[in-house]
């Protein structure tokens, strides 16, 4: 499917922005740069006055019949205010490395996103020829270490996703001397411990995602050095808890992900360090109030993501006192009773709760009047009736609503169609009727009913 092309310029930038989602990613960086100069100054010289003199260079502009190919192709572009082209993408569902060639003829580029099952390292060594590049992503392709050599001499590269790509750990060794990256992406690779002893000779690196890679305590030793603000090890299920004692050193990380790994409450002594923790996701730990306990002084925690986790009634009264969580989810969290839920009602700050698969009832969910900064409530699979109903209208700022598996009635979900900013409800396996629905979409233009799983 081919897509209309955004040039954004000047306030232009931001209308594109909000019209076109093609162009969301680009548009949004390239906002920081609308409306600067554009004129190329080259360094100041010395006159023999002795003040200062600015030699102005103009800029190259690209080269129109490689723009013209880029676009007859498929290819969407994004410019300057210049009219230069600074960000590109495509979905390569076919071969179209003959036309990456054309990317020569960009001379200020920035940005590149090529994904897709027919992207390979064919073509890709243009990438050396792009001096100016900050941002690639070849995630989910069969990009590999091709394309990563190419990558060698890019000075200002600051992200790199690879995603679902076919790198390698010897891949990795062509990343070791960029000057500027600060971000690598490589979830669902085949990359292991002896990979990331590459990455550990970057001394910029601050984010690296590990997701569902073969990597154990040993490997995350070998980076512990780097001032990493960020580290996503999400079910790399031989992580211990001799991996949190290490991160809890990392006095710089804000967000920490340890889903389906081995931590428990021993490792979690160490998570009292981090005093600038904001995002904490343990789904499918063994971690209990004992664990749950070290979180209690650390003020700046937003984010909570404890799916089934250990979660108990004195965990919960500890996380129920964190002053500035705004998204919590304590979904299949089973060792909860249904009256042990009630110290929810003390988090004021609460934008997303996501409960479903708990022994949440009416008993409790009427007591949470003072849950109005929620926008975001999935309560599927709980225990609640109409008789909740009433709370829930109280909660005027909820625009997503997920009542699956739920006991209410037509009379209940007609109800919550008086939801000021109700904008999707999920209605599937509960007793609604198929003329209700419609009823709802009728007297709430815009509703999106969810009917299915």
């Amino acid at each position: 499917m081919r897509h209309r092309f955004c040039f954004p310029a000047g306030p232009r930038c931001r209308a594109a922005l909000q019209s076109n989602c093609v162009f969301t990613y680009f548009c949004a960086v390239l906002l920081i740069g609308c409306g600067q100069d554009h004129s190329g100054s080259a360094p100041t010289a010395a006159k023999n006055d002795g003040t200062r003199a600015t030699e102005i260079v103009p800029i190259l502009p690209d080269d129109p019949a490689a723009v013209a190919a880029l676009k007859a192709a498929g290819f969407q572009l994004a410019a300057n205010d210049a009219g230069n082209v600074t960000a590109i993408s495509m979905s390569f569902n076919e071969d179209h490395s003959s036309e990456l060639a054309f990317l020569k003829g960009l001379h200020s580029l920035k940005q590149v996103q090529f994904t897709g099952p027919a992207l390979t390292d064919a073509g890709l060594d243009i990438i050396a020829h792009l001096p100016h590049l900050t941002r690639l992503n070849l995630a989910d392709s069969r990009a590999a270490d091709g394309a990563l050599k190419s990558c060698e001499h890019l000075k200002h590269l600051e992200v790199l996703q690879l995603r679902r790509s076919a790198v390698s750990n010897e891949g990795l060794a062509s990343l070791s001397d960029l000057p500027a990256l600060r971000a690598v992406d490589i979830r669902n690779t085949k990359v292991s411990d002896s990979g990331l002893r590459h990455l550990a000779t970057i001394p910029t690196l601050v984010d690296v995602q590990f997701e569902k890679c073969d990597i154990t305590d040993d490997g995350v030793r070998s980076i512990s050095g780097l001032p990493l603000k960020s580290i996503n090890l999400n079910f790399c299920t031989s992580i211990s808890d001799d991996t949190l004692i290490l991160l809890g050193a990392m006095s710089d990380l804000t967000s920490i992900q340890l889903s389906e790994t081995r931590v428990t409450d021993h490792g979690m002594q160490a998570v009292s360090n981090l005093t600038k923790l904001r995002r904490l996701r343990l789904t499918g730990c063994d971690v209990t109030h004992k664990g749950f306990v070290h979180l209690s002084g650390i003020q700046s925690i937003e984010r909570l993501e404890l799916r089934g986790t250990s979660l108990d009634a004195e965990g919960l009264k500890i996380i129920a006192q964190l002053p500035g969580v705004n998204f919590l989810d304590i979904s299949e969290c089973r060792l909860l009773r249904a009256e042990e839920l009630a110290p929810l009602n003390q988090m004021r700050k609460l934008k997303t709760l996501i409960c479903w698969e708990t022994k949440l009832d009416d008993s409790v969910l009427t007591t949470f009047d003072d849950l109005t900064a929620l926008e975001n409530m999935n309560l599927s699979s709980t225990s609640v009736t109409d008789m909740s109903v009433a709370t829930l209208l109280k909660l005027k700022n909820l625009r997503r609503l997920n009542l699956g598996g739920t006991q209410l009635t037509d009379d209940g979900f007609r109800q919550l169609s008086q939801l000021p900013g109700l904008a999707w409800l999920n209605v599937a396996n509960t007793e609604i009727g198929l003329d209700v629905i419609d009823e709802l979409k009728a007297v709430r233009e815009g509703l999106e009913v969810q009917e299915f799983e």
